[in-house]
């Protein structure tokens, strides 16, 4: 499809006036007040199709704070200066009403690392996001050191492999995290469904056909290139990933960790295959859910894209893992 370098460069630039002219206008709100607000004690991070660098005309804002350990502090004159900016330049309405930009600290984000509570809480989803698929908005100083303090929480036992650490607890994280996301997402398909109980066989199935690929596309893309990205890294069981290979890995975008790997054929269909994607999602979701109702070409064409586009990451993950035990620690 000859479009699809369009479509990537399309939607980072997008995606790049969005940030900016969302920075600008919460300055602006903010005024003598930012510093004191934000500061180097802050950060607001985004995440979703803003933090991925692929926006489409439709696309929302998805946004955390993370605010100082400091008990009493205030952010919510910075959380309403974050919604009005949202607001300012034509996003959709927050999710939750932008409840989950409610600031929450660093140590919220490690505390129960590895805890059964863990995903219970939310904290898991926040840290995930923050490590696969977020773009700092807000705070770039806070935001650093905040990635700074997780990767040293997933580096705690590395003094006992200083010469060939392999980031194993990170590893069953993503993984964790991936697991979550797929059983998140049939729990939602069953609620919306129980909801809307009258709606058509024929259009509750077109709504799991619309949600599917976002599963399948997207939320593949972050887990699965940062899974590959370390694959990569480890050549062979002694190899030794260090803190400054996964803070490189947070700053690539998901489409850009895949473009670093080594060039094979899978790599440029999984490429090409998500272009496609892209180019297709960014129809209104009306559009695309009367077309899922009715077309069954259409049906059949984004059904089969995305078996393709999850069968080829995983010939991906089995060719860069090769067996070894970065490999085998995601398996077994």
């Amino acid at each position: 499809m000859n479009t699809q370098p369009d479509i990537f460069l399309e939607c980072r630039e997008r995606t790049q006036r969005v940030l900016a002219a969302l920075k600008s206008k919460v300055q602006n709100h903010l005024g003598d007040d930012f510093n004191t607000l934000v500061g180097d004690h802050t950060c607001v991070y985004v995440t979703g199709s803003m933090g991925r660098l692929e926006m489409g005309t439709n696309s929302d804002l998805d946004a955390y704070t993370v605010g100082p350990e400091r008990e009493g502090e205030n952010t919510s004159s910075l959380e309403r200066a974050v919604e009005l900016a949202n607001a300012e330049v034509g996003l959709p309405s927050l999710d939750g009403g932008g409840k989950y930009l409610k600031a929450v600290r660093a140590s919220h984000l490690l505390d129960l690392l590895g805890s059964p509570e863990d995903d219970s809480e939310g904290v898991l989803t926040k840290r995930m996001l923050l490590v696969l698929e977020s773009r700092v908005l807000l705070g770039p100083s806070a935001y650093d050191h905040l990635v700074g303090q997780v990767i040293d929480a997933y580096w705690q036992n590395a003094e006992l492999h200083p010469n060939d650490y392999q980031p194993f607890v990170l590893v069953n994280d993503i993984i964790r995290y991936w697991r979550i996301v797929l059983l998140n997402h049939e729990s939602k398909l069953r609620k919306v469904e129980a909801k809307d109980v009258g709606l058509s066989d024929e259009e509750l199935l077109a709504r799991r056909r619309y949600s599917s690929p976002k599963l399948r596309f997207p939320r593949c893309l972050s887990c699965f290139s940062a899974l590959t990205y370390l694959l990569h890294l480890a050549p062979s069981d002694r190899a030794h990933i260090s803190k400054d290979h996964v803070r490189e890995m947070i700053r690539l975008s998901p489409l850009e960790r895949l473009e670093r790997l080594p060039k094979c054929p899978l790599v440029d269909e999984l490429r090409a295959l998500y272009g496609e994607y892209l180019v297709r999602n960014d129809r209104g979701e009306q559009e695309l859910l009367d077309q899922l109702e009715h077309d069954q070409q259409e049906q059949q064409l984004m059904s089969k894209s995305g078996r393709d586009f999850t069968k080829k990451m995983f010939e991906l993950v089995q060719k860069l893992g090769a067996g070894r035990a970065l490999h085998r620690h995601m398996l077994v």
